[in-house]
């Protein structure tokens, strides 16, 4: 999972149960509520005081942002189970979803109180529908979908074992060397069904792979974004005797901001998910036809 996914479910669940802690009642006359919830722009505030009751009864009969709060928790959850979701993004639409319907739904059952809604939940719902079914669309006409949660299994062999790294720096000096003891067109072959294979959309950002150019010895490719077309990061696949290597060229790093000033995390390498994606679709593809070739990833 990458970094500044994980610090985004962190602060959506820490935002989430900041809600529901902060919840009071509000002593304070509508017109103070009004100028309240009119100063910021980024949530919303719902007063129960005075406003949506039925007559004769003290419940608010109709509360359009806790029901958004709850249709968007509900709508996380079903997303859990869409098919071909991975683990990571299951874990992380499940917390939000419960904690989207707790706070939602606590809201609906009160009578008195002034509340506040981040803005994100008026798209939520139709982002993570649009999000989930698009993803498992993708992932249908790319041949993923018997594999649900589990795109990265290698059934050839050990998997691969990948050092922790966090900062950009290390994570661009990451290659892959494997030994194999096979004919070079069994070996340009397994590299071409290697590059035929996506993987998961959700976990490699809905990626393709381009060659950029032949050589005596091998490829230049590029990870070229799905959604525009650009070239995110270039890689080379060399072929020296029996030694097969892999290695990043040329990347690029970003920090992925919140309302485009807040920094979400450390830096990352648009397109690395899919060249991870490519280092162990490669290494089942070459232990298809030598299952002895020994793989190890390597820092340089």
């Amino acid at each position: 999972m990458k970094p500044n996914l994980i610090i985004t479910g962190v602060v959506a669940v820490l935002l989430l149960l900041g809600l529901v802690l902060g919840i009071g009642d509000d002593s304070s006359s509508s017109s103070s509520s009004s100028s309240s919830s009119s100063s910021s722009s980024s949530s919303s505030s719902y007063d129960d005081e005075g406003a949506g009751y039925d007559s004769g009864t003290s419940r608010l009969s109709v509360h359009p942002l806790a029901a958004l709060t709850i249709v968007s928790g509900v709508l996380a959850l079903a997303a859990v189970f869409v098919p071909t979701m991975p683990r990571n993004r299951q874990v992380l639409l499940g917390a939000v979803g419960i904690g989207a319907a707790i706070y939602g739904t606590y809201v609906w059952n009160q009578d008195t109180g002034r509340y506040s809604f981040p803005a994100l939940v008026m798209v939520a719902p139709l982002v993570i529908v649009g999000w989930a079914g698009y993803g498992w669309y993708q992932n249908v006409q790319r041949g993923e979908g018997a594999r649900g949660s589990l795109d990265d299994a290698d059934d050839t062999g050990p998997e691969l074992v990948f050092p922790a790294v966090v900062r950009a720096a290390a994570r661009g000096s990451i290659g892959l060397d494997l030994d194999v003891e096979a004919s070079p067109d069994d070996i340009r072959d397994a590299v071409g069904r290697a590059l035929a294979n996506r993987g998961n959309y959700f976990t490699t950002d809905g990626c393709a792979y381009s060659v950029l150019r032949h050589r005596d010895d091998g490829l230049d490719c590029a990870i070229v974004s799905g959604f525009r077309g650009t070239e995110q990061c270039t890689f080379s696949v060399r072929l020296s005797g029996t030694r097969l290597s892999v290695r990043l060229l040329e990347y690029r790093t970003e920090n992925e901001k919140i309302l485009w000033v807040i920094p979400m995390g450390p830096a990352t390498i648009p397109g690395y998910g899919s060249y991870r994606h490519f280092l162990r679709a490669l290494t089942r593809e070459v232990r298809r036809i030598d299952r002895g070739a020994g793989a190890r990833v390597v820092q340089v």
